[in-house]
């Protein structure tokens, strides 16, 4: 009897060895991904923000150093002026993340009218837009003020019309408002080249990018969904994408 239990005794031992082994290669594993990850992070996030900073530099040595027709200083200022907008968003962006990882939340609750957000909006990305040549087209159908986190709201659309501005060479962008009973819908719909179906699933994690497809020829922190995501959560809405290789379509819906 006692021969049987020390057998039965050696046998969880050695299980309970080997478990902890497991763990402890989990574990390494997982500490080389996240050190992986880091590093692939502050790789990619050096490289955002030295391109439109190299790029500023470049055209300013140019415009200094350089005898130019007008034609050659509008498309340097416009050079410029792309590289600054990429240099804020990106800034904007890290910092909003960083805020939502700390758990430091701002509230901005209050009452307005969809077309102070949309008029907000226009101002943002007009110039943007026009430079790659996509119109924005914005279209609110809902008369009524309603009562909602204006900045949260203005960051969730202004990430995805960025995205849409990125990825479309040709069409138009639509930015559209409309309420249906008691949900408020907001629709950001492009003409691009839609979303590969290697990512679809995991467009909303952080750093996700197809470097070989999607992103190669296109800049970004890989950032901006995944900051949509909680900011649609943060809000208790629902975010939806629907695409194809004619468009993306995002749907934000929540109630009013």
């Amino acid at each position: 009897m006692k021969t049987k239990t020390s057998h039965l005794d050696n046998n969880a031992f050695i299980k309970a060895k080997n478990h902890l082994n497991d763990l402890n290669l989990a574990s390494e594993k997982i500490k080389k991904e996240n050190s992986e990850l880091k590093l692939e992070f502050i790789r990619n996030v050096s490289h955002e923000f030295r391109t439109p900073l190299n790029a500023i530099i470049g055209c300013y040595q140019l415009l200094k150093d350089t005898d130019l027709s007008s034609g050659e200083i509008k498309d340097i200022v416009e050079n410029v002026t792309s590289a600054s907008i990429r240099f804020a968003e990106n800034g904007e962006k890290l910092l909003q993340v960083a805020m939502l990882n700390s758990g430091v939340e701002i509230d901005d609750k209050r009452c307005f009218h969809i077309d102070e957000l949309f008029t907000s909006l226009e101002a943002k990305h007009h110039v943007a837009a026009q430079i790659k040549g996509v119109p924005l087209k914005f279209v609110n159908i809902c008369d009524q003020k309603i009562h909602q986190d204006f900045r949260s709201l203005f960051t969730i659309l202004s990430e995805l019309i960025s995205n849409a501005i990125k990825f479309t060479t040709k069409g138009s962008i639509l930015i559209a408002a409309h309420q249906c009973s008691n949900e408020l819908e907001f629709v950001v719909e492009d003409s691009g080249v839609g979303i590969p179906d290697n990512i679809k699933k995991e467009i909303y994690s952080p750093f996700v990018k197809d470097n070989k497809n999607f992103f190669s020829n296109n800049h970004g922190l890989g950032l901006g969904l995944f900051l949509v995501k909680k900011l649609v959560e943060k809000l208790k809405a629902n975010v939806s994408c629907r695409t194809t290789s004619l468009g993306t379509r995002f749907n934000i819906r929540f109630y009013v």
